[in-house]
């Protein structure tokens, strides 16, 4: 597709296109170009290993439609990294910020779904958690203000209580960690 030139240009540049048109199957989140224009600034100062991992995060082993994608899941990328999914009625989102704007786009070794920005590998982006973030409304600080003693690995991801706690604590979430899903 023609709004996918810089990502193909990428996977050529990085000798991904032949293992990635091999037998697979595999998974594809592919950003746009605009998407790639927008960090710009970022991957052009990054690294030869560096634009790799970025690469290799958005691409998961195996076929995963989006009717396959589940709210809470975790999806384990080529670079070692994990996706977490948060699917709800409207949307789905990876990482909590990255839309799958066009799902479901079949391959002849898997599926592409083209999505509105450039995943970052949690390794790249810091590695924060947070309750390491800055702000004064972080989940675990919203969890310790009513008298609890919880970290951000204590928060509900998944099931009736996940949902609430995180949707109603990530409205004050300036910095979500992706534990929430939101």
């Amino acid at each position: 597709q023609k709004e996918l030139t810089t990502l193909v240009s990428l996977l050529d540049a990085f000798q991904l296109v032949e293992p990635l048109n091999g037998e697979g199957p595999f998974t594809v989140f592919a950003p746009t170009d605009k998407a790639f224009s927008d960090i710009s600034d970022v991957l052009d100062g990054a690294s030869d290993e560096t634009v790799l991992d970025v690469l290799k995060y958005h691409v998961v082993p195996g076929i995963y439609l989006s009717s396959d994608l589940e709210n809470g899941e975790e999806l384990e990328t080529l670079n070692g990294e994990k996706i977490v999914v948060t699917a709800d009625l409207f949307d789905i989102k990876l990482n909590n910020n990255v839309t799958i704007a066009a799902p479901d786009n079949l391959a002849n070794n898997g599926v592409v779904h083209i999505v509105s920005s450039v995943l970052i590998p949690p390794s790249i982006d810091g590695g924060v958690s947070c309750a390491d973030k800055t702000g004064p409304f972080t989940p675990v600080e919203w969890w310790n203000w009513w008298g609890a003693e919880y970290s951000c690995d204590d928060i509900p991801k998944k099931g009736i209580w996940g949902g609430w706690y995180c949707g109603f604590l990530g409205t004050y979430c300036p910095e979500s960690c992706g534990r929430c899903g939101i």
